[in-house]
């Protein structure tokens, strides 16, 4: 999704884009909706970042600010596909307390995929998938 966002959007506006379901910001936001990106943002302690390009921020901040994205408007699913691909170790810490946080305090059900355990991540069930000749197979931890 990151590479979907390619112009030069603020992260207050690309936070913001997750409330219109838009890529990009095409009609002007209202006070509700600057807030309650604010409010996320201040979370984050990104409060300073609100009018940097999000193409010149860190994959790992990038990353941090598409997860807020998704969330801002509490969705009843969210699945995430290799969101720690490519991020260093503090950056996938940031994203898995903010991970946890969220799923803690909402009644969002979260499906996360990826190749490698990432250990600060709490997950309520764990499928592992095994690569057998004639597919795979799965368990349950």
């Amino acid at each position: 999704m990151i590479f979907n966002f390619k112009g030069h959007h603020t992260v207050l506006h690309m936070i913001i884009s997750g409330i219109q379901d838009s890529i990009g910001l095409y009609t002007k936001p209202s006070e509700i909706e600057i807030n309650k990106a604010l409010e996320w943002l201040k979370l984050l302690g990104f409060e300073h970042l609100k009018n940097t390009y999000f193409k010149n921020l860190s994959k790992g901040n990038q990353r941090l600010i598409m997860l807020v994205r998704a969330f801002i408007k509490w969705p009843s699913l969210l699945i995430l596909d290799e969101p720690t691909v490519d991020l260093d170790d503090n950056s996938v810490y940031k994203f898995a307390k903010l991970l946890n946080k969220f799923h803690a305090e909402s009644n969002v059900s979260i499906i996360y995929v990826s190749h490698r355990n990432e250990k600060n991540i709490v997950a309520q069930k764990t499928i592992h998938l095994i690569k057998t000749k004639n597919g795979s197979i799965h368990s349950f931890a």
